[in-house]
C-alpha cells in the first residue's frame, strides 16, 4: 500500500512495472545500470528491508522510468525478465486481443437502457457455474418486495406509496 505503486510516467506515456522478488529487483537495478544498489543500500538489501522502505523504493523506480519511452522500457525490462506492461486506456482495453478471445465483453439488452456492454465473470468454476449477472435494479424496482419482507401488509405498502413516503419504479 504505497502512494508510489501505480503506473509510472515515461518520456511518452506510462508503464506498469512491479518487481516482486530479490531476483527481479536485482535484474531491474542491472537493467538501469545500478546493480550495486541492493548491496550498497541496506534499505533495499532484502525483502524485509524493501518492504519497510517501499515508498522510497517505488519513488526511486518512478524517477528512473521518466528517462526512456514506454517502448524502450518494455523492451529492456522484458530482456531482464522484470514484470512490466503498458497500461490500457479505456479504448485499448475494449480492443484487447486476449479479452476478445475469451469473450470477456459482450452486449446485452437492458430493460430500460437498451443495448449495453457488459463483462462476464472473469473466472471459470469446476463444479458450480459462476453467478449470472443481473442489472442493477431501477430506483424503487423492489420496494414492494422489500417492504413485504419487512412485514408490511399490501394495504400498508399502498398507503406509504400514496403518501409518497416511498417510491416504486412505476410511481
Amino acid at each position: 500500500l504505497s502512494q508510489h505503486r501505480r503506473p509510472y510516467a515515461t518520456k511518452d506515456g506510462f508503464i506498469a512495472v512491479l518487481p516482486y522478488n530479490d531476483g527481479q529487483w536485482s535484474r531491474f537495478f542491472q537493467a538501469i545500470g545500478k546493480s550495486h544498489v541492493m548491496e550498497s543500500d541496506p534499505r533495499f538489501a532484502d525483502i524485509t528491508s524493501r518492504t519497510a522502505n517501499i515508498d522510497a523504493l517505488y519513488q526511486m523506480l518512478g524517477e528512473e522510468l521518466k528517462h526512456r519511452t514506454t517502448d524502450e522500457w518494455l523492451e529492456l525490462l522484458q530482456q531482464y525478465d522484470v514484470p512490466c506492461i503498458r497500461p490500457h486506456t479505456l479504448e485499448s482495453l475494449l480492443a484487447d486481443p486476449h479479452l476478445d478471445d475469451v469473450g470477456f465483453f459482450r452486449f446485452e439488452e437492458h430493460p430500460s437502457e437498451g443495448r449495453i456492454r457488459t463483462m462476464r465473470e472473469p473466472s471459470t468454476w469446476s463444479q458450480t457455474a459462476p453467478p449470472t449477472g443481473r442489472f442493477a435494479p431501477r430506483l424503487g424496482q423492489h420496494t414492494r418486495e422489500i417492504l413485504a419482507e419487512a412485514g408490511y401488509t399490501s394495504n400498508e405498502i399502498d398507503a406509504l406509496i400514496a403518501e409518497r413516503a416511498v417510491t416504486t419504479d412505476s410511481t
